[in-house]
């Protein structure tokens, strides 16, 4: 603001000559528009503050977004976890170097990390505030002091092994507010999670209930499993969990000696009125060992029933047969129709070694 040179109010402004009562008057009126403008001004510039302390605090946000999704196309994502370790193992130092090892505390661009032990468990510094993946065995302690640190995983891949001390209370759970895939080894340490996001879970089956620690996760989680994979599962615990759990739809079974009888009670029946287990399941993916022995014709009729049935959801399976007998040729031809109708095969044959008979699903990794 400014007045122009020749008037009163500018002799005023830039003298010491005394006002008279007019001009205090004048001058008192002006005051209260500056101060009326004053208040405005403070107002915004609160308003702005506010509104860039807002900003910032987005900005950050987004750019740790950012971040996490730029690790996405990393090529370390294409190479199989077995492979990683393998090659991971050839780094190891010798017996002597020892004491190098376990200090990766310094990597800040380590976001991905995975630790095989074969004997006992070696203690390591990690960037935990960092990591996104998360896979190591060792004691139940070790893995919830690990978890604890680590708000932005994605994936936690849990071996329990090594426990030399009774597992700890399960009244305080560890909160993991981004995690989508989990693995444990025992499912009695479910009870100490909550994933509110979690979308993918696999658990290996030794005899001990499944159906009340995953039923206890997702209550306190209160989230919905998509995505379930089993390992050695009973055909009974599998048909409970997914009477259960009406939004799992995709299902993964490896080594298990029942799975025959699992295929029989997925397979739809031409029966009137009959239930159909699971037909909301889009994916089903099927994995035996030597142990175990596929019933090829029992594959290919899930496969058969569950696409003629007007209310089954089943778009892509997968199959994985190791060391067992290649599928017959009779069997290769079905699949072969199924695929012309549009469903999506993937096959793995004797020793692992990918055989794409069929259209592969590569979207869709073994967990």
């Amino acid at each position: 603001m400014s007045v122009a040179p020749g008037k009163r109010h500018h002799a005023l402004l830039n003298s010491n000559e005394p006002p008279d009562e007019p001009e205090m008057n004048f001058s008192r009126s002006v005051m209260l528009k500056i101060d009326s403008s004053l208040t405005s001004l403070d107002d915004e510039i609160a308003d702005l503050r506010g509104k860039l302390a807002w900003l910032e605090e987005e900005r950050t946000s987004l750019f740790s977004y950012w971040q996490r999704n730029n690790t996405i196309p990393s090529q370390l994502r294409r190479t199989p976890p077995e492979l990683l370790r393998v090659i991971f193992s050839w780094t190891l130092p010798s017996n002597g170097d020892a004491l190098h090892v376990g200090k990766f505390d310094m990597g800040q661009t380590l976001v991905d990390i995975d630790v095989f032990n074969e004997f006992s468990f070696v203690p390591m510094l990690l960037p935990v505030h960092q990591l996104i993946r998360h896979e190591m065995d060792c004691p139940l302690e070790d893995h919830l002091r690990i978890l604890k640190q680590t708000p932005n995983l994605i994936e936690a891949r849990l071996d329990i092994r090594f426990d030399e001390h009774p597992w700890p209370n399960s009244s305080e759970t560890v909160g993991l507010l981004y995690l989508r895939r989990l693995y444990v080894s025992k499912s009695g340490t479910l009870k100490y999670f909550k994933a509110p996001v979690l979308q993918e879970l696999a658990l290996r089956y030794s005899g001990t209930d499944l159906l009340s620690p995953i039923h206890s996760l997702l209550d306190r989680s209160s989230c919905s499993l998509r995505r379930l994979c089993l390992r050695n599962p009973t055909a009974h615990i599998t048909t409970k969990i997914l009477q259960t759990f009406s939004s799992i739809t995709n299902l993964t079974i490896t080594n298990g000696k029942q799975l025959n009888a699992l295929m029989a009670t997925l397979t739809v029946t031409s029966l009137p009125g009959s239930p159909i287990l699971a037909s909301q399941l889009c994916l089903v993916f099927f994995g035996c060992e030597s142990e175990s022995r596929l019933d090829e014709n029992a594959y290919l009729e899930v496969l058969k029933s569950r696409r003629a049935a007007t209310n089954c959801a089943l778009k892509s399976t997968a199959l994985l047969l190791v060391d067992g007998p290649e599928p017959k040729s009779a069997t290769r031809s079905g699949l072969e129709t199924l695929r012309q109708k549009g469903l999506d095969l993937w096959y793995w044959g004797e020793t692992g070694r990918a055989m794409k008979y069929f259209v592969a699903i590569t979207e869709h990794r073994g967990f």
